[in-house]
């Protein structure tokens, strides 16, 4: 019942624009951008321009209409639709979405999902991930719990007696230091003591 709710939207949104376009010049396409919306198959899964698959929009347009044909084919059908640009609720689904490509991008490559765009939180008992473009609930604040000292015990017996090959020593040796004969300009010197002074007041 939701999907085809969601359908409904998707097509009166098509429609909506595509009588109000009617009325849009060849200046007016200029200036808000005229592209192509893939009506039934996205590009992304081989669908191409055809009468009955395309469908003249504008920039911000195709942005909506892209995040709506996700949210109905379950998957995401947009390449580009920019952070922060799009209502409240189109933004949950743009984020939703994009997220959901992400994680299936990492899994065909064989890689771990990582962490990045997420934090941590804790209300001192419990700590989780969420997005960072989620709110903080009350009660909880950003960071983690510290390590127990069982925990850091472990850690520590970990990191200790991890060999280190002679091929490893070798290549650590021979990195090269980068400030090895550098010297600062007075330009820098200023600037870093400014900036210590700073610090102190």
């Amino acid at each position: 019942m939701l999907i085809r709710f969601v359908e409904d939207i998707y097509a009166d949104f098509l429609f909506d624009c595509y009588i109000a376009n009617q009325h849009l010049t060849d200046e007016d396409w200029h200036y808000y951008g005229r592209e192509e919306h893939h009506i039934e198959l996205p590009e992304r899964e081989g669908g191409v321009l055809t009468p009955l698959n395309s469908q003249p929009l504008t920039t911000y347009q195709h942005w909506i209409a892209g995040v709506l044909q996700s949210e109905v084919l379950g998957k995401c059908c947009f390449a580009c639709v920019p952070k922060g640009v799009l209502p409240a609720m189109f933004e949950m689904l743009r984020d939703k979405w994009q997220r959901e490509h992400c994680k299936e991008r990492f899994a065909q490559s064989g890689h771990k999902i990582s962490n990045r765009g997420k934090m941590w939180i804790t209300d001192g008992v419990e700590q989780k991930l969420i997005h960072r473009s989620e709110t903080i609930p009350a009660g909880w604040v950003k960071g983690r719990l510290p390590h127990t000292e069982e925990t850091r015990r472990k850690l520590s017996e970990k990191g200790k007696g991890r060999p280190i090959t002679e091929e490893t020593r070798a290549k650590l040796r021979a990195r090269p230091n980068n400030w090895v004969g550098r010297k600062h300009s007075e330009e820098s010197k200023n600037k870093m003591s400014i900036s210590a002074k700073n610090r102190r007041r």
